[in-house]
């Protein structure tokens, strides 16, 4: 189980400019592994976990996925802001193949959202939204995650939770933190 970059070329056009930002990259990413990838700002590194999610596709070669892998941590590209938590959660849960109940259960217990669970996203406090997306994501029990950035995030006592939360999954999972 892996995901593995066979020849990905990519380019990204932005008005009258492209940049190439892989040409025939090859690597193997193993889901018992943390894998880091270190960069400046602009060098690709969200189109890398775009490519490694399937969010993005290459332009020429492929991207073989064999493991269940994460959405980006804390991504709000995976929310519905009309939706309720509650609602994205499920939704997330039937897309990953999971039953929505324990996992909706561990989210609000790990975030002490409580009745915050049942409102529209778009109406949640900058807090609350912090919480919901950083625990959705670990509250899946995927093969690899991906890591775009922020690993934990939150105010220090929810941060604290995560990092421990975090610490438990690297045991049984893979990690791609690109950074």
């Amino acid at each position: 189980m892996s995901i593995t970059f066979h020849n990905v070329h990519k380019t990204l056009r932005q008005k009258n400019k492209k940049t190439n930002v892989f040409e025939a990259a090859h690597v193997e990413f193993a889901p018992d592994r943390i894998s880091g990838i270190l960069a400046p700002p602009g060098a690709g590194k969200t189109t890398a976990a775009g490519l490694t999610t399937g969010k993005l596709r290459p332009d020429i070669g492929r991207v073989s996925r064999t493991s269940l892998i994460s959405f980006p941590v804390a991504s709000g590209g995976v929310f519905n802001g009309l939706l309720t938590g509650r609602e994205n959660l499920a939704f997330l849960c039937r897309v990953f193949g999971f039953d929505p109940r324990p996992i909706i259960r561990f989210v609000v217990d790990f975030t002490d959202l409580g009745k915050a669970i049942d409102k529209p996203l778009k109406l949640y406090t900058r807090d609350e939204r912090t919480k919901l997306m950083f625990a959705s994501c670990y509250a899946i029990p995927f093969d690899i995650y991906v890591v775009d950035e922020s690993i934990v995030g939150g105010k220090p006592k929810f941060r604290a939770q995560c990092e421990a939360l975090v610490r438990e999954r690297m045991k049984s999972a893979g990690f791609i933190i690109y950074s």
